[in-house]
């Protein structure tokens, strides 16, 4: 089993192979914050960072305990990032065995929140006035309803990725991938007015993203 020098290490050739895959930034954080976590963790018991089953669900039902009040989703991130180190540091026979590939998930609820309505809505863009900001809030509003976009598909948004007469955007998500949502010709139209006070603002040439700051 590594020490913490040797799982440090173990953990950095990891992050090699998977920038070396092309994986995200962000996947690759998440990863980190669980094998830090789970280190530190091992740590303040004064153990190395054992990989077996028994000190890993005991991390977790630590983390879940009513002390830590961690959340579920949180621990299966965890759990997730010590399964697949684990699973190269056996291909890379760093480990002689697998002892994690079997731990159940944490049970993660499903909250279900139901869409703005129509009447939700318009409220909202009620409270915009004619101005650039008021313009651009009751775009991206229109457009967050109509397409689901997450936030960093909408907020990383290119004017070249979006096709205003066609009701058309392409959103482009973790891992460059692609797929296309379409919106409302209500939404089409509150675009086209931000987007025509959008080519006089001052930042307007130094960039192609869709949503400017005020001026």
């Amino acid at each position: 089993m590594p020490t913490i020098d040797e799982f440090n290490q173990l953990r950095e050739s990891w992050f090699l192979k998977l920038r070396a895959e092309n994986k995200s930034k962000g996947s690759i954080a998440t990863y980190g914050k669980g094998l830090t976590a789970y280190s530190k963790w091992c740590q303040r018991r004064g153990d190395d960072p054992h990989l077996t089953g028994d000190h890993v669900k005991a991390f977790l039902a630590e983390f879940l305990g009513e002390e830590r009040g961690g959340k579920p989703t949180t621990a299966a991130n965890y759990l997730t990032a010590i399964r697949l180190f684990v699973a190269w540091c056996v291909a890379e026979e760093e480990l002689p065995k697998d002892e994690i590939a079997g731990l159940a998930y944490p049970k993660v609820g499903k909250h279900y929140r139901p869409p703005l309505s129509v009447e939700e809505l318009a409220a909202m863009t009620a409270t915009c006035d004619n101005s650039f900001m008021g313009r651009r809030d009751t775009a991206l509003l229109r457009f967050m309803v109509d397409t689901g976009g997450r936030s960093n598909e909408i907020t990383g948004l290119l004017l070249s990725n979006l096709w205003v007469p066609k009701g058309r955007v392409l959103f482009k998500g973790k891992g460059d991938k692609e797929r296309l949502a379409a919106f409302t010709p209500e939404t089409a139209l509150a675009l086209d007015r931000y987007l025509r006070m959008r080519r006089r603002h001052a930042l307007a040439a130094t960039t192609d993203r869709v949503w400017l700051p005020a001026h």
